[in-house]
């Protein structure tokens, strides 16, 4: 059974999905779990391949502060891993911070 922050997290990847869609993405995978390493959002435009982490807070400098430490190695490992895949693409991370109170979403590219 899914609880209330589970469906909230959920929710809150289908708004970032959208909002890459209407950006011009295109989805590749969703909770991709390449190598052991989940990312939320793995989308293309032209050259570019994204991966996308999602975090639904309260407001923005929660959302902020949600990205901690191990979150950044891990996406920087899961980023090594897919230019392995995509050699001839240019990757990046990008966060998609989602809050009730504008500016609702927030898209941060190369966030570190």
């Amino acid at each position: 059974m899914l609880n209330k922050e589970h469906i909230k997290g959920k929710v809150g990847e289908l708004f970032a999905l959208l909002y890459l869609l209407l950006k011009g993405y295109k989805p590749i995978a969703l909770n991709d779990k390449t190598s052991g390493i989940e990312s939320d959002l793995i989308a293309v435009k032209g050259q570019n391949i994204i991966i996308c982490e999602v975090k639904w807070r309260k407001n923005q400098a929660k959302a902020h502060q949600a990205i901690h430490p191990n979150q950044r190695k891990r996406l920087k490992r899961k980023l090594r891993i897919l230019q392995k895949t995509y050699p001839d693409k240019n990757l990046s991370i990008h966060l998609m911070l989602i809050c009730p109170t504008p500016p609702f979403i927030e898209h941060i590219t190369n966030p570190f």
